[in-house]
């Protein structure tokens, strides 16, 4: 950047541009704002075309794309699309942007490659949403990265009001979960954020947080992912409720949020014993422990987890290590009981496993002890599932295993 006193009285931005020749050439790039603001003229059409962006491209009429709420309660488009300088809205890097978990640098570096090859393309590319009471952009952030380091003075802009918070989250989420220019459509990441806030907003307004509500949020604004993603999404969400929930030590917090029996998957199990770990000494003492052998287990996909428990299992009887288990089951249906579902993962799940290998080697019920998960020393444990009668805080410590540990 540079002035030339007494002569030019304005900041200049010299780039280096490659041509289609090959050649390289300087770039200067004057702000239109600063110009406008001295001899005090409106801003123009002209005043946005640069290498990278023509004057049809300042024309709402030549592009494909159509302004949308997205179906979102509580959005309404203001106004008409029109070119709207950057420097008119804040956003960008270091502003919330509620429809994204992180900023991740690579795509705007794949957005940048795509506009300085081919410059903008009306007729892939999409606006940018803002807000139109307080001149913040909603999404765009890539864009918005990429047109600094090009020298683009603004980008064709459409207005929004929202009439609630929730409403502007839903419709940041919605608006990115369509197709781009740059293919960065809402992750599984970016909805969970969403469905996140969104719940903690309602909850400070005195609207209680159930599964059902997240479960209906996350169908929602991740309409485009796939069952088996949202089912995870659901669960992480409610989770961290539950989790909220259990160190309000309210118990009428939690009875209000949570059914009795707690479901749980990997994700799941693995974030409750991530947050417990400070506070429940087996999570230190044997999980994390290096010196330990332990097994996370979800139950509910036992046999496609035999694999994992025999390669285990072989690990902790070269060692002369007992195997511990922390697991987790079904919730209990018809008249199932927690504590008859967890005796079964021993008594039948676990048995299943010895009868197939003893029968195999022609070994009998002496050798069962033989199973490092059937080591007298074995610490198992169960994750908290029984919001009625268990601290969802605190690991269940058995016995689990029959007669063996």
């Amino acid at each position: 950047m540079f002035d030339i006193p007494g002569v030019f009285p304005y900041n200049v931005e010299v780039k280096q541009r490659h041509v289609s020749d090959g050649k390289s050439c300087l770039m200067f790039f004057i702000s239109t704002d600063m110009l406008n603001e001295e001899f005090d003229t409106e801003v123009s059409n002209a005043d946005f075309v640069c290498p990278f962006w023509t004057e049809e491209d300042c024309n709402p009429e030549n592009w494909a794309y159509e302004p949308s709420t997205y179906g979102v309660e509580g959005a309404t488009l203001v106004g008409l699309p029109a070119m709207k300088p950057w420097s008119e809205t804040t956003g960008g890097r270091d502003h919330i942007n509620h429809g994204r978990a992180d900023w991740k640098p690579a795509l705007a570096d794949e957005l940048d490659e795509e506009i300085r090859t081919n410059g903008v393309n009306p007729q892939i590319g999409s606006f940018v949403y803002y807000d139109f009471d307080i001149n913040e952009t909603i999404n765009g952030d890539n864009r918005r990265e990429v047109s600094n380091r090009r020298g683009i003075p603004g980008w064709m802009h459409q207005g929004i009001r929202f009439d609630s918070p929730v409403a502007r989250i839903r419709f940041a989420s919605k608006s990115n979960s369509v197709s781009q220019v740059v293919r960065n459509i809402s992750s599984a990441d970016d909805v969970q954020k969403a469905v996140t806030s969104i719940m903690e907003i309602l909850e400070q307004d005195g609207i209680p947080v159930t599964k059902d509500s997240i479960t209906t949020e996350v169908k929602d604004l991740g309409f485009h992912l796939a069952e088996s993603t949202r089912d995870s999404i659901r669960d992480r969400v409610y989770m961290y409720f539950v989790q909220k929930a259990a160190e309000s030590n309210d118990p009428q917090m939690v009875k209000k949020l949570i059914e009795r029996y707690v479901g749980h998957n990997n994700g799941t199990m693995d974030k409750f014993l991530q947050n417990n770990e400070l506070t429940e000494t087996w999570v230190t003492s044997h999980y994390t422990n290096d010196d330990e052998v332990c097994l996370m287990l979800n139950v509910a996909n036992f046999e496609s987890r035999i694999g994992a428990i025999l390669s285990t299992n072989r690990t902790a009887v070269e060692q002369d290590k007992p195997l511990h288990i922390i697991f987790c089951v079904p919730t209990p249906e018809g008249k199932e009981t927690l504590t008859s579902k967890r005796e079964k993962v021993f008594s039948t799940h676990f048995q299943s496993i010895e009868d197939r290998v003893l029968k195999s080697m022609g070994l009998g019920e002496m050798h069962r002890r033989l199973f490092a998960w059937n080591h007298p020393d074995c610490q198992h444990r169960a994750i908290p599932q029984d919001s009625h009668n268990e601290d969802l805080k605190s690991l269940i410590k058995g016995p689990f295993n029959r007669k063996f540990n």
